[in-house]
Formats: C-alpha cells, sequence, structure tokens
C-alpha cells in the first residue's frame, strides 16, 4: 500500500479527518484538484466524519494500589495507557511496528548506530503552558538511567554514556553500544516524556492528548480533553474514565450491558456471545503477547534444569492455540520471539508435547511435585493452560498444586517471588527489546533469573549489527541459548482481542496491546 492508498484508507476508517487528509497529501505533493477527485471517490466520500464530545468509559483487566502516573516507574498495563493520556514519547508505531514521529519529528545515526540526533517539533506545549524543548528530553532520559533509579527501561537505556541539548530542540545521544532499537525503544511508554524538573506525580504534568481530573489508585481514572494538544483535532472525546474489573465475565457483562463502551482481553469463549449481541463487536489483531509458565533459575526446585525441560515437554502447544485461543493464536517455543517477527529462527524446531521425555526429565530431577501460582491478571487463558499441564502432569506421575491468587496486588506480591508462576507479556516494538527486557542476565524483568554471559553478548552484538543475515543469525544464536535452558515456558501468542460498542468508531490497531497499543484514546469517538 503505497502512501496515498493509506491515507485513503485511514479516511474512510475514520481515523483521520478530512482537514488532516489534505494536509497530508500536499505535504506528498497532491495537487488540489487530485485531492478533491479522490475526496469525491465512493470510498471517500461514504467515510464517517468524527464527532467531537462524550464521556467514553474504558475497563483493563487489573490494577493495584501500587497504581501510578510516574511513566518512568510504571509497571501495569493500566499504567501505560494512562501515560500515553498525559504524556507522549518521543517516538510511537504503526500497525506494522515502524516507528512514526510523536515528539521528535525527525531523527538520524552516524555509522555504527552510536550517535543518535532527534529533532523535536516546535510546536508542543506541556499542560502547564511551558513550551517542550530539548532539556525536557535530556532530565526525562536521565532520571530513567540514574544509578538510583528502579525503571524498567533503565536497562534498555543504560548503554547512553552522552545526552545532551544541541541546541533548543535537537537532542544528541551517544551510546556505549550501537543500537539500531533505539528509535523503537523511545516509543516505550516508561519514556514519556516529562518537564525539566518534574517529580511531583500527584499532579502530573504532560503533553498528551488528556489532563488529569482524577485518580485513585487501584480504583479508577478519570482525564479530561486537552484544548491545546499538538495533534491538530484530536482528541475527540471530552473524557475517559478507565478503570478496571478483574473478573472476565464481569467485564463482558458489562460491555454487553452497554455500562462500558470498550473492555481490554476478549475472552476468546466469549466470542459467541458477542457476535450474537447487536451494538457489540470484537476487534482482533495478531500480535507477540504471550502467556507464560515462570521456572525461576535462581532458586530450588527450578532452578533444576531437567526439572524445566520436563515441564516443556508437558505442554500441548497445538492444543493451546486450538482450545484456548480457538485459533486465534500462534504456537510458540520458549522464546519471546514470535513466529511473525522477521528474526524469528524456523530453524529451531517447536518443541512437541512429548510425554515420554517429559516423565524421563522429570523422574531424573528427583522432583515430584510443585505449586503453580496463576491469576486472572496473568491474562485471557492462563487458567486454562494451568489446568492443561495439570492434567498433562498427572499422566506422567507429576503434581501440580495449582494456586489461584487475586489479581489485585498479582505484580507486586506474585510475580517474581515464587519458583514457579505464570505472567503475562503485551509485545514491545521490537524482539530486540524484548529480549533485553526478559532475558538479559542484569535486567530487572528477568522474571526467571536466567542468566547467561553469551547471550547477554549475543544481544550486545546484534544491537549493532545493521546487516540483515548476519543479525538474523545472532538472533537464532540467541533463541537457541533459552530454548535449550531458559526459564520461560511460552506456548503461543495470542491475537488481541478487544470487545467494543459499536458506537466507538476510529480505533486504530495496534499490535503493541489491546485498544489500539492502550493509545486509543487519541483517536476515537463516540457516534
Amino acid at each position: 500500500m503505497n502512501q496515498i492508498d493509506r491515507y485513503v484508507d485511514k479516511l474512510a476508517k475514520g481515523t483521520i479527518s478530512r482537514r488532516g487528509f489534505m494536509k497530508q497529501l500536499i505535504a506528498l505533493g497532491i495537487s488540489v484538484p487530485a485531492i478533491n477527485g479522490l475526496l469525491a471517490s465512493p470510498r471517500c466520500a461514504a467515510a464517517e466524519t468524527p464527532k467531537y464530545g462524550g464521556h467514553l468509559v474504558a475497563v483493563h483487566s487489573a490494577q493495584s494500589p501500587n497504581d501510578t502516573l510516574d511513566p518512568a516507574a510504571a509497571q501495569a498495563g493500566i499504567d501505560a495507557c494512562r501515560d500515553l493520556q498525559l504524556y507522549n514519547p518521543l517516538v510511537w508505531v504503526n500497525e506494522k511496528l515502524e516507528p512514526i514521529p510523536e515528539l521528535a519529528e525527525s531523527w538520524e545515526t552516524k555509522p555504527g548506530a552510536k550517535e543518535w540526533y532527534f529533532n523535536l517539533r516546535k510546536d508542543v506545549e506541556f499542560s502547564n503552558g511551558k513550551k517542550l524543548e530539548a532539556a525536557d528530553v535530556v532530565y526525562t532520559v536521565s532520571r530513567i538511567i540514574a544509578e538510583n533509579s528502579k525503571s524498567s527501561a533503565k536497562t534498555l537505556l543504560k548503554d547512553i554514556t552522552e545526552i545532551k541539548a544541541d541546541g533548543k530542540h535537537t537532542v544528541k545521544i551517544v551510546l556505549a553500544n550501537g543500537n539500531m532499537d533505539l528509535v523503537n525503544i523511545f516509543a516505550d511508554y516508561h519514556t514519556c516524556i516529562l518537564p525539566e524538573g518534574h517529580t511531583d506525580f500527584t499532579k502530573p504534568v504532560g503533553t498528551g492528548p488528556f489532563h488529569l481530573k482524577e485518580f485513585v489508585p487501584g480504583m479508577r481514572s478519570l482525564a479530561t480533553r486537552n484544548p491545546n494538544y499538538f495533534k491538530n483535532g484530536l482528541p475527540y472525546v471530552d473524557e475517559v474514565e478507565w478503570f478496571a474489573i478483574t473478573d472476565g465475565n464481569a467485564r463482558l457483562n458489562a460491555l454487553l450491558s452497554g455500562d462500558v463502551h470498550m473492555i481490554l482481553e476478549l475472552d476468546t469463549k466469549a466470542l459467541k456471545r458477542v457476535e450474537s449481541t447487536s451494538g457489540v463487536k470484537a476487534v482482533s489483531t495478531p500480535a507477540g503477547q504471550y502467556i507464560d509458565f515462570v521456572t525461576m533459575c535462581d532458586r530450588a526446585p527450578t532452578d533444576n534444569l531437567d526439572l524445566r525441560l520436563g515441564l516443556k515437554y508437558l505442554i500441548d502447544r497445538e492444543r493451546v492455540v486450538k482450545s484456548v485461543y480457538k485459533g486465534y493464536a500462534q504456537m510458540g517455543n520458549d522464546t519471546v520471539v514470535p513466529p511473525s517477527d522477521r528474526f524469528y529462527c524456523d530453524a529451531i524446531p517447536i518443541r512437541p508435547y512429548d510425554l515420554d521425555k517429559a516423565k524421563y526429565h522429570l523422574k531424573k530431577s528427583g522432583v515430584k511435585e510443585i505449586e503453580l501460582h496463576t491469576a486472572e491478571a496473568c491474562g485471557v487463558g492462563a487458567t486454562e493452560m494451568a489446568l492443561m499441564l495439570q492434567q498433562a502432569a498427572l499422566k506422567a506421575d507429576f503434581k501440580i498444586d495449582i494456586k489461584r491468587d487475586p489479581s489485585d496486588g498479582y505484580w507486586s506480591s506474585v510475580w517474581m517471588k515464587f519458583p514457579f508462576h505464570m505472567s503475562g507479556w503485551s509485545a514491545k516494538p521490537t524482539s530486540g527489546i524484548m529480549l533485553g527486557i526478559c532475558n538479559k542476565s542484569d535486567a530487572p524483568w528477568n522474571e526467571s533469573q536466567w542468566k547467561n554471559e553469551k547471550f547477554d553478548q549475543l544481544l550486545v552484538a546484534s544491537q549493532s549489527e545493521t546487516d540483515y543475515a548476519k543479525r538474523k543469525a545472532l538472533y537464532c544464536d540467541m533463541q537457541q541459548l533459552i530454548y535449550d535452558t531458559g526459564g520461560t515456558i511460552i506456548p503461543s501468542f495470542s491475537n488481541l482481542i478487544d470487545g467494543i460498542s459499536e458506537k466507538v468508531k476510529g480505533l486504530i490497531p495496534v499490535p503493541l496491546s489491546g485498544l489500539g497499543g492502550l493509545k486509543f484514546h487519541e483517536t476515537v469517538w463516540l457516534s
């Protein structure tokens, strides 16, 4: 699809205004008569005109008293959505996860990808009236990489050796090691830009499409439209109410009854109910999100490689895709790189369900029983996968006791606290970022605490490699190391399936997360 077709498609979907459509095509050098001809075409003429106003209610699947409005400290998806309401990152990504301008209007790098320049927009102001400048970016990033920082983005940016303003609207960044993924890293919500010196997150100051009106951690937030947002004409709705309903059935019933407009993580078992109910629909987006079993490698009994291998051979990946996700998924192979990713290593065969091999390794481990922690907070399908593994274990004369924990507080009180537990991840802008977050030895979110020096070296080498074939070979080597001894069991990568009211228009799917990469609020309107 060329650029003109892409804008025609956006206009037809209602995700760009006619004024915005004309502005973009004029920028491409298209004449006004030609643009008027396109606007008169049946597809464009039928496009719905976005409407302003309304109170939009959207629902996540988990929340916690630890919910925060500090982007650097955020942990959960519900935090990410609030961050993207109130702030902006330097970069965002499109439907293909390609970087597109946000607060940075352009960027460039020197050969070797060690020296980068980000050129900022000059028409952006914070909610307190202050104009965006390079010093704000320097402050935000410096805060993340500071020695006392506990931000999960610190590992992603720790190779920064110098960051400074190169003029009022240009930021220069120098890295210890080249990193071709740096641009995509700045699409991560943890890196949303703050005004220089800002520390009071009870009174957040950002450049985002909304201003905060109310916020009660673990309860709800209410945000109101920013009338001075730098993206002309956006957003459309006046208010966005955002909270969580942890029970999947209750979340679905809230949508079907019309109490809410959008819900995250629609269970595939609920698709028939949605399809048979007027006024609502399901939106499915292939993506790299997954639910995994975490076997922590730094503590007994899961520090036993045979135990980990035995459990990996017990999971029937094909059955997970067909039964749990009704075909709305791809089979996983215990690494964070999904089959749809260009760096996926298809030379490594997908580990099969093999009861004999499972029995062999489990017997060799000497372990006969283990407790598995799980919760609805891990995502749709977590409970079903836990039960599936438990049933398979019985056939191998192995016992798995399932402990179902409350979703509220799961990420602070259970995750990375117990040897065997479940987790859930949304996709990141690149698989390289995911590998750095989940598998690098010193990553704070290395949930299995699997540490491999060779992997760390390969990851660093892959980041600066500009030749695609060579870079893919490095990725294959990394995936092989994780496959052989890693601490995560990733049976599948599920599609993002959200439930939305047919009153909601203009949603742009982004395979980072459901509800448009959790950035739905910027483009949707209520009919």
